[in-house]
């Protein structure tokens, strides 16, 4: 059931068809030679959506108190802003999407109440847990995705958490009155997500492969650089973005790598021991060095050339493709 009076409950909807009216296009996949390439262009042109879509109020707050440093101009801040949006950009500028499409229902919603955008900020703990609960609400009622909609509640609180510790907006999440017009996502029941479970057999075959002297040359390395990731709990997503290094101490035995930017944006290190399901990773040395002195430490490298070159890559003849990290 709708939540509030006639007025919030019209206000709600127009905000509910603006967001969903909201498209917003990220540049073309095709556009870029790397992964890397990609992903910095979806950043960048994320934060420039974002940042016009700030209420000058809370722009304001970004900047804070300027009364007696009046020399910056709009121009002037307009750079600033997409740059602080980009400061934790994450890897794709999918969540910078979701707080412009955020905005733009805050704002529709301020707008059907006959108020101006800038009368939400700052934003006070009552209005930012009706908002969270009128989600739930809506989205529990329409029973859909394969929770009947009862993470969405969670996963509006999570973005406007997102705003306000990583982008600065000035938002009272605090209490018991924000934690509980929602259940969180692990508490909401439902069918238990399996996105990020592998099943032992796959570990198993990875390790086979990955062992097996007479795989054929990439498939082995290949093999090798996701069990590495698997066993350690990179993110297929992330592990395109990883680097693997000696261990200073003792190289065979620990397995060290870094991420250089993972999805909140920030970058990560591991540090696990060379051990898998069914034994030590004797070959861990030899891939270090493989991809040392091949592949400059990435541990997925890409590959392009002519027609052709995928079957001279299993067959270990590398010559007729081109390297793109």
């Amino acid at each position: 059931m709708p939540i509030g009076s006639p007025a919030v409950v019209f206000a709600l909807a127009e905000a509910h068809r603006a967001r969903s009216a909201n498209r917003i296009e990220q540049p073309s996949h095709g556009e870029f030679r790397s992964t890397t390439a990609k992903e910095l262009a979806f950043a960048a042109n994320a934060a420039a959506i974002l940042a016009p879509l700030i209420p000058q109020s809370a722009r304001d707050m970004l900047f804070g108190n300027l009364s007696n440093f009046d020399f910056l101009t709009e121009a002037e801040k307009q750079p600033m802003l997409e740059q602080a949006m980009l400061a934790k950009a994450g890897t794709s500028g999918a969540t910078r999407i979701k707080v412009a499409r955020t905005l733009v229902f805050i704002n529709a919603f301020s707008s059907a109440l006959g108020r101006e955008p800038d009368s939400m900020w700052p934003m006070p703990r009552g209005c930012a847990a009706f908002l969270i609960k009128s989600e739930q609400a809506r989205a529990t009622a329409g029973g859909s995705g394969s929770r009947g909609g009862a993470t969405v509640g969670d996963d509006f609180r999570k973005t406007l958490t997102f705003m306000r510790d990583n982008l600065g907006f000035p938002i009272d999440l605090d209490g018991p009155l924000v934690a509980g017009a929602a259940p969180s996502a692990k508490a909401s029941g439902g069918r238990r997500s399996l996105a990020a479970t592998c099943s032992p057999r796959f570990y198993f075959l990875l390790e086979t492969v990955a062992s097996d002297p007479n795989a054929l040359l990439v498939r082995r390395f290949y093999a090798r650089s996701l069990l590495l990731a698997a066993l350690n709990g990179i993110r297929v997503q992330d592990a395109v973005r990883l680097s693997f290094f000696w261990d200073e101490i003792n190289a065979d035995a620990f397995v060290r790598g870094r991420v250089s930017m993972t999805k909140d944006g920030e970058p990560m290190d591991l540090f696990a021991p060379a051990e898998g399901i069914i034994g030590p990773l004797t070959w861990l040395g030899e891939h270090l060095r493989q991809i040392e002195t091949t592949c400059g430490g990435i541990a997925f490298p890409r590959w392009e050339g002519i027609w052709g070159y995928k079957s001279n890559l299993d067959k270990g003849d590398v010559l007729k493709a081109t390297k793109v990290t």
